[in-house]
């Protein structure tokens, strides 16, 4: 009840994200980094009033997708605006892969999350596989330790994936 009457008072107000690093509090944005609570710069312009938080990772707002960065070795953090990602569309797939209605993007975790980059990859047929593997109507993709590549040879109509840990 005291929080939520401390709430009411001073007008600040949380995302209703489950459990979510990012949040929302006194009109900024901020992330839960390991040393304590990093806001937002706002030359970011962040539309606080659009803000819709994706998960631990992204957020976007009417004009935006951005992305928390944390570098768990060294405990940095830091918030990037994606520009050439379409908010409307954008779809976190899981921790590599993310889509807009004309790109698949890659990210990964080498001493923290890397900038999705973007793939040159059938949209209308792609399809995570796993947390390691994905596929198009071109071929068989891996993403992981920092590298994307092509499964070399695979079969599209049988290749199956076996385990789901990064083996």
């Amino acid at each position: 009840l005291l929080i939520l009457l401390t709430l009411l008072i001073t007008g600040t107000t949380f995302a209703e994200e489950k459990d979510s690093k990012i949040y929302i509090l006194d009109n900024n944005v901020y992330y839960d980094c390991p040393d304590g609570a990093m806001e937002a710069p706002s030359d970011l312009n962040i539309d606080i009033e659009s803000v819709d938080i994706i998960n631990d990772r992204f957020f976007k707002d009417k004009n935006f997708v951005y992305q928390v960065t944390s570098d768990w070795h060294s405990h940095f953090c830091y918030f990037t605006k994606i520009e050439e990602i379409d908010v409307e569309s954008f779809e976190f797939l899981n921790n590599f892969f993310q889509k807009d209605k004309t790109n698949i993007y890659h990210s990964d975790f080498y001493w923290g999350w890397m900038t999705p980059r973007k793939k040159d990859l059938d949209v209308s047929t792609f399809q995570v596989l796993n947390d390691v593997y994905a596929k198009d109507s071109n071929g068989i993709y891996f993403a992981v330790n920092n590298k994307f590549g092509t499964v070399a040879d695979a079969d599209l109509e049988t290749f199956e994936v076996l385990s789901e840990d990064e083996s």
